[in-house]
């Protein structure tokens, strides 16, 4: 049913040369490296800012079968070596941390990071990790930040509805332009909810029920609790899901969700738990994202995962197979399909509409926190140019949204249903 990943982006205008070439280096089948020989000198320089903007460096040049300049092995040998070494630097935090709450009696649960590495990707030291996540109860999280701040972490921006604003150590700090810089500040996020259900207006998963069946895992002579798998992958869909309706596609995690799906396709055990265990309404959001990454990356989905995506709502249907590529072509020209995919998530009137001027007027204060110069007012200046380029883009493909939709419906001859605008 659905076109190969090549075909479709060589006909799309607004994907370069080089992001091409970096999609197709990371197909799960039909790896092709298309136009990659053509690549001039710029082409590499460009490709080497999209990844490491993507964290996808170090996972590219890894599935990467082809001649590398000698220039860019350098550059990148020279990234991986910084990135030991920062990643080291997160490790010992994680490590002092974990002891500062297992003193203090702080039950917390682990995201991402190490968490994730023996599952989703190949090897822990291909991922760009850039913070330390961790969950820990509503109630507990002031606890939490206290015992932070007596390790001399103080707060950067703002709170979001998911954590705390995030805390760091470093004091004297500027940014460098250089993604790898073993100096680079070493955030902690403290989550006390796994999913806004007021931002989002869309039903979250049942986060009590996450808590507890969590797992554990072994990281330097500690015992860390962790997300149990399914939920672990559940947790995953939904925040790459959080980044693709805010416009924010992360194509690494999308990946790893991926390499997460080929691996584990064949295990019927696994996939009935996670049947078993998350409620129809989260399994429809996961199988969305599942089907979006299929159709990125060619992984192989479970059977179950595609009777699942067969529940659908027809409008979300409709716009995988119309829109399903922009959230990747966004990443090189700015688009705002998923404000489409977003209004069939929602149910109500209300969210429809707060969702619609949130993203149509740049009213709101980025609440991202941004290490780079110019800070704050440098992220509300680029998200209202952001607003502004694609105002009038964004209100003809609304048009042309709402023509396909009728046309389906007419063609079936029915109303849409209220909870799919």
């Amino acid at each position: 049913m659905l076109l190969s990943m090549i075909q479709n982006f060589a006909l799309s205008e607004s994907v370069p040369g080089f992001g091409k070439a970096v999609l197709n280096a990371l197909q799960f089948s039909d790896r092709n490296l298309f136009g990659s020989q053509s690549l001039k000198t710029d082409d590499w320089a460009k490709l080497l800012a999209f990844c490491d903007a993507a964290q996808l460096t170090f996972n590219f040049f890894n599935l990467y079968q082809s001649e590398i300049p000698d220039w860019v092995a350098v550059r990148v040998a020279r990234n991986r070596r910084d990135a030991a070494i920062r990643q080291s630097h997160l490790d010992a935090a994680l490590t002092e941390i974990v002891r500062r709450f297992k003193a203090a009696e702080i039950d917390f649960a682990l995201l991402k990071g190490h968490a994730h590495s023996q599952e989703f990707g190949p090897d822990m030291l291909l991922r760009a990790t850039s913070d330390v996540d961790l969950w820990c109860k509503p109630e507990e999280v002031g606890r939490a930040r206290n015992e932070l701040l007596k390790l001399g972490y103080r707060s950067m921006g703002n709170d979001h509805g998911r954590h705390l604003a995030p805390m760091i150590r470093e004091k004297d700090w500027r940014w460098s332009g250089d993604f790898y810089a073993p100096d680079l500040p070493l955030p902690i996020e403290l989550h006390h909810r796994l999913w806004d259900e007021e931002m989002e207006s869309i039903q979250g998963p049942p986060e009590d029920a996450f808590w507890g069946r969590r797992s554990y895992l072994n990281f330097e002579g500690e015992t860390i609790s962790i997300l149990a798998l399914p939920d672990a992958l559940a947790f995953s869909a939904l925040h790459l899901l959080m980044h693709i309706l805010h416009g924010d596609l992360r194509p690494q995690r999308a990946w790893e969700i991926g390499q997460f799906l080929q691996r584990r396709s064949r295990d019927d055990c696994f996939w009935h738990e996670w049947a078993n265990l998350h409620p129809p309404e989260l399994r429809k959001l996961e199988s969305l994202i599942f089907v979006l990454i299929d159709k990125w990356f060619g992984c192989t989905l479970p059977q179950i995962v595609q009777r699942e995506a067969e529940t659908l709502a027809p409008d979300v249907k409709t716009w995988i197979e119309r829109y399903g590529f922009s959230p990747v072509e966004a990443l090189f020209a700015s688009n705002k399909t998923e404000l489409w995919l977003n209004l069939c998530l929602i149910s109500s009137l209300r969210g429809k509409i707060q969702l619609f001027v949130r993203r149509m007027l740049p009213i709101h204060g980025s609440k991202t926190v941004s290490f780079g110069e110019g800070g704050a007012p440098r992220s509300i200046l680029l998200r209202a140019t952001h607003h502004v380029r694609t105002f009038g883009p964004t209100l003809a493909e609304g048009l042309e949204w709402w023509r396909i939709r009728h046309a389906r419906n007419k063609s079936h001859g029915r109303q849409p249903a209220s909870q799919h605008v």
